[in-house]
């Protein structure tokens, strides 16, 4: 599987924009040179042969491991991603979510593209779920990092 074919396919971004591509994409290249993602996937596609699980369905999948262990990572404040830099050490902060952004839209279109009526309410409905699961988890995290900080205070 060529994820990078499956997002580069000129259909997003035109051919004239390929300086622009890299830029947009740098951040996802890196994150998929340095994760131990390739090795659940190579599992995923033995135990596939089983399953029967649609090649586009495997990518939009990989795609949104990708983007979400960037976000993960940004929000962890994490340093390094199995020994390697987070790509927001790297890239930035806000390029590195427009790349994630970037990857979220990708996926919702070619989730839409799967010719199942319920497929985008599914995922969309999924994805909402998780959202808001993180901002509590977030919220939560910075009111106890707020009681921490008065009682060092005190």
């Amino acid at each position: 599987m060529n994820l990078n074919s499956e997002v580069r396919t000129g259909e997003y971004i035109s051919e004239d924009d390929s300086e622009d591509e890299k830029h947009l994409l740098a951040p996802f290249d890196h994150i998929k040179s340095c994760t131990g993602i390739e090795a659940k996937l190579t599992a995923l596609k033995a135990v596939n042969k089983w399953l029967l699980i649609d090649e586009q369905m495997l990518n939009i999948a990989e795609m949104l491991g990708y983007a979400t262990l960037m976000i993960d990572d940004i929000e962890d404040n994490s340093i390094l991603r199995k020994g390697s830099p987070v790509a927001h050490s790297i890239f930035g902060i806000a390029r590195t979510l427009n790349t994630c952004n970037y990857l979220y839209f990708v996926v919702m279109k070619k989730v839409s593209e799967l010719g199942h009526p319920e497929a985008i309410k599914l995922f969309l409905g999924t994805f909402i779920i998780l959202m808001e699961r993180q901002l509590k988890m977030n919220t939560k995290i910075v009111i106890f990092q707020l009681y921490e900080s008065q009682i060092s205070k005190s």
